[in-house]
């Protein structure tokens, strides 16, 4: 039997239901879990509720004067934690579904371990912050991905320049893709939102963030909604700084914005309704966890080929595929989608049957393979 410790420390997010799921996945194949997680992490009633054989909550931050205080005072008060808490144990595998900032300190207490990284970002996104590429996806990830028995990406897109960068053999690094977070629905309430059968429903959802597109997406609503002013609606659905389009955003009609955090509960709410379009408009990419929530609800898909995005999609086969940073090519999508809808329904079923094939349990199975 493999034993296996989830080192997870973030907080909120897709991660936290990423890692929740892959941790899943390796106990529904047999493995013996522990996990180290934050106390503050938003899905931390799903934890307590796995059958694992240590749980240890640890004391993390909720802003930048408890972040400080979190790595100065990590040595003497969370070691011991963890030491207390699980003992002399020795593990097979540690996995880090996502890095995080207390990441690498936890896996210096277990240096016998394979350690097996997911990395999200191979390449961080444009407008990404300074300091969050210097010390995550700089100084500190690479440290741990120098050390790690294995790297896992969501894509093959990146497999090349990841065995170059790091100097990696192709054993060494498993193509796994995102699966589908079908707890979303599970859990699903009813919040209310509403959309209008007789209209084509654009929907945006994510960070609101500057390599997302945005400003992209809301010009090209714009024009479309100019031409078909009683056929279209958008909706933008995500938190972060929305002032760069505020000013054309408010000259739109059929157009809200939901800015603040969107509760687990709440998140497939905004994927059911009739005629959902979710608009992926980003300037460059990964992956997205969203693709896999619309295809779950079988919501048509416009995303930008860019990064993974394409391979998600299977090259256009489950999707709808655009140049990125290019209005007028998104415009020209946007306008085919409402006036031909119905000739896309194929593409909407074809992506919702390929979601059979990511399955956690077969996804964290493949990750135990690698291990071997």
């Amino acid at each position: 039997m493999t034993t296996i410790l989830v080192n997870y420390t973030g907080r909120m997010g897709g991660a936290p239901m990423y890692a929740w799921e892959m941790t899943k996945g390796f106990i529904e194949n047999g493995a013996e879990v522990s996990a180290v997680i934050s106390k503050y992490v938003q899905n931390i009633e799903a934890w307590k509720r796995l059958p694992l054989k240590h749980l240890v909550i640890i004391d993390t931050y909720t802003d930048k004067y408890s972040f400080i205080k979190s790595m100065i005072l990590f040595p003497i008060s969370v070691q011991r934690q963890i030491q207390r808490e699980i003992g002399e144990e020795c593990f097979d595998v540690i996995y880090i579904p996502m890095y995080a900032w207390l990441t690498y300190r936890i896996n210096q207490m277990f240096k016998s371990a394979k350690t097996v990284i997911t990395v999200h970002d191979p390449i961080p996104h444009s407008g990404s912050s300074f300091l969050a590429n210097k010390l995550l996806n700089g100084f500190l990830l690479d440290m741990d991905i120098a050390r790690a028995h294995k790297l896992v990406i969501l894509s093959s897109q990146f497999k090349e320049y990841m065995k170059m960068r790091y100097r990696k053999n192709n054993e060494d690094i498993l193509v796994i893709p995102h699966g589908v977070f079908s707890t979303y629905k599970e859990i699903a309430i009813d919040h209310g939102i509403f959309y209008d059968s007789d209209k084509i429903n654009f929907l945006f959802f994510g960070r609101i963030e500057h390599y997302k597109g945005i400003g992209i997406l809301v010009e090209a609503y714009r024009q479309v909604e100019q031409q078909y002013p009683d056929s279209v609606s958008l909706t933008i659905v995500g938190r972060g700084d929305f002032s760069p389009y505020q000013d054309v955003f408010d000259t739109l009609h059929h157009a809200r914005l939901v800015n603040r955090w969107i509760a687990d509960d709440e998140v497939d709410g905004f994927f059911c309704g009739e005629k959902i379009v979710t608009v992926l408009p980003y300037l460059d990419a990964t992956q997205s966890g969203v693709v896999n929530i619309a295809m779950q609800n079988h919501s048509l898909i416009i995303a930008t080929n860019t990064g993974g995005l394409s391979e998600q999609l299977a090259e256009g086969a489950y999707g709808l595929m655009v140049s990125p940073n290019d209005v007028k090519a998104l415009y020209d999508i946007m306008e085919k989608v409402i006036l031909h809808y119905e000739d896309y329904d194929d593409i909407r079923q074809d992506a919702y049957d390929a979601l059979k094939k990511l399955d956690w349990r077969v996804l964290a199975g493949k990750i135990l393979e690698g291990c071997e």
